[in-house]
């Protein structure tokens, strides 16, 4: 699901971890240069555990996917060590995923994130609202306007609230 909070768990779980963040779109990831390049990435990282995000890991090649088992699960690459990790993957699409590189979900834990509910929302954007914008007043009933039409996603309210407190007229 878009704008459930994917990236924003991916960096959570890094900074809980005290790990060094590193972000990659999978389909972008298209030579055996680039793995190498993430490994080495990893391999350089101070942190103790560096965490690598994989978003919209559904667009993943086969091929490369492939190139990440051994890495996932042994540490390794062509008998080479990989440092610890932990590995995030990102996917609004988990049937692709399933389709193209099942093997990749076996070596993962899954997890879905559910939408936010209307009253995740006003929250959200009552808080940012406070936060940003304490000087300027908005309507009690606006912020359930907004959540209402901001299709599940903190993201589209907040733009929502700013428009509404940037041009009050709307």
């Amino acid at each position: 699901k878009k704008g459930c909070g994917k990236t924003s768990l991916a960096r959570v779980i890094c900074n809980e971890l005290g790990g060094e963040l590193i972000e990659k779109m999978a389909g972008e990831i298209l030579e055996v240069e680039q793995v190498v390049e993430i490994v080495n990435q990893i391999n350089s990282s101070k942190s103790e555990i560096p965490v690598l995000f994989l978003d919209e890991l559904h667009s993943i090649s086969p091929r490369i996917a492939e190139l990440f088992y051994p890495i996932i699960e042994e540490f390794k690459i062509n008998d080479k060590y990989v440092k610890p990790f932990v590995m995030i993957g990102g996917t609004t699409l988990r049937s692709v995923l399933l389709k193209k590189v099942a093997p990749m979900l076996d070596r993962m834990i899954s997890v879905e994130l559910e939408n936010y509910t209307e009253e995740d929302l006003v929250n959200i954007i009552k808080q940012y609202h406070k936060n940003l914008f304490p000087e300027r007043d908005i309507a009690e009933n606006n912020y359930k306007i907004i959540a209402q039409n901001a299709k599940f996603t903190p993201r589209i309210a907040i733009a929502l609230l700013e428009s509404n407190i940037v041009e009050p007229d709307i």
